[in-house]
């Protein structure tokens, strides 16, 4: 599978702190000169939860036809995974989105 910055894919999130433990959508940030070559990707998961429209700071929302429901990006969940972790493609987040889950993932770093 050729993996794609700003392209959202499922998958398969390994247990830790963050409580994410499950397949789960996740954005590639990662530059696609590093994509498909040093085996790991750069990803920020999504996630549906309600709860978490009450703690806005560094959570970008998306709205995409692909996605079953209202969903948030959250960049301070930043993290790489094993390219095999991929399951499957299911679209790409706009480029006004993509600029702002740069932006966000700049404020957790600056």
């Amino acid at each position: 599978m050729k993996i794609k910055k700003g392209c959202v894919y499922l998958v398969k999130i390994n247990p830790s702190n963050s409580g994410l433990k499950k397949t789960r959508p996740c954005v590639v940030v990662q530059d696609n000169r590093y994509n498909n070559v040093i085996g790991s990707s750069v990803v920020i998961p999504l996630s549906s939860s309600s709860e978490l429209y009450k703690r806005p700071q560094n959570i970008v929302e998306v709205s995409s036809e692909f996605l079953d429901s209202r969903s948030s990006i959250l960049t301070h969940l930043i993290t790489s995974v094993s390219d095999d972790r991929f399951v499957k493609e299911i679209g790409r987040v706009s480029d006004v989105e993509y600029k702002r889950i740069v932006n966000s993932v700049l404020d957790l770093i600056e």
